[in-house]
């Protein structure tokens, strides 16, 4: 199972996707039980995260990519012969998913609400489709509240200088981010000073401020 409701929600909108390739082409089985597969753990992971899932960010990022492709399949099939037509509806639906997720810290975060804190590392999951920081941070009365960055994808992470096992539970950090719309122990990473001093960018590839974008 996965601990992500976002991803459990994906995988259920693909295991359905795989369902329906297999109305659209009975008898070729393997579209049916990868759906059925991925459909089980989409729906298990779903009923057990103790994560709360943001509908309308779910709903923003899941349903184009669901209709671009029970639009487009039936045409691939139509014209499974003809590769010039499959490859153009495989980039149309490519180009779909991606302008969905773009559109992700729009409708989850808040560019002007900027957070900044210093603390320790309690948790650093390196999971797609984005890896998330967990830290701990004391206020003046010595309360720890745990606080919870998401950041960019792994892929997008290493290519920024992050390494899977980079942070560990105990490290001593300062993190910038932009705060959540609706959660109020929640922010998407911008900045994280590590251990070291340095600092790495930590977001996904839209949000303002980033040096890779171009």
């Amino acid at each position: 199972m996965v601990s992500d409701p976002n991803l459990a929600l994906l995988l259920i909108a693909l295991g359905t996707l795989g369902v329906y390739a297999e109305c659209c082409l009975p008898g070729k089985v393997v579209p049916g039980v990868v759906g059925g597969v991925l459909l089980t753990i989409g729906l298990a992971s779903l009923v057990n995260t103790p994560v709360p899932i943001h509908w309308p960010l779910a709903i923003a990022t899941i349903l184009p990519l669901v209709l671009a492709t029970a639009f487009l399949l039936p045409i691939a099939i139509r014209a499974r012969r003809n590769k010039r037509l499959v490859m153009l509806a495989a980039a149309i639906l490519l180009t779909t998913s991606r302008v969905s997720a773009h559109h992700a810290f729009a409708a989850e975060y808040d560019e002007e609400k900027i957070v900044s804190v210093s603390g320790t590392v309690s948790r650093f999951k390196w999971t797609n489709p984005h890896a998330w920081l967990y830290v701990n941070v004391k206020d003046a009365s010595g309360k720890v509240t745990n606080l919870g960055f998401e950041m960019g994808s792994p892929n997008g992470l290493v290519s920024r200088g992050w390494k899977k096992l980079e942070l560990k539970p105990g490290d001593a950090i300062s993190v910038v981010a932009f705060g959540s719309k609706s959660k109020v122990h929640v922010a998407n990473a911008k900045t994280i000073t590590m251990p070291d001093g340095r600092k790495l960018f930590g977001g996904f590839g839209e949000p303002p401020g980033n040096p890779f974008k171009k």
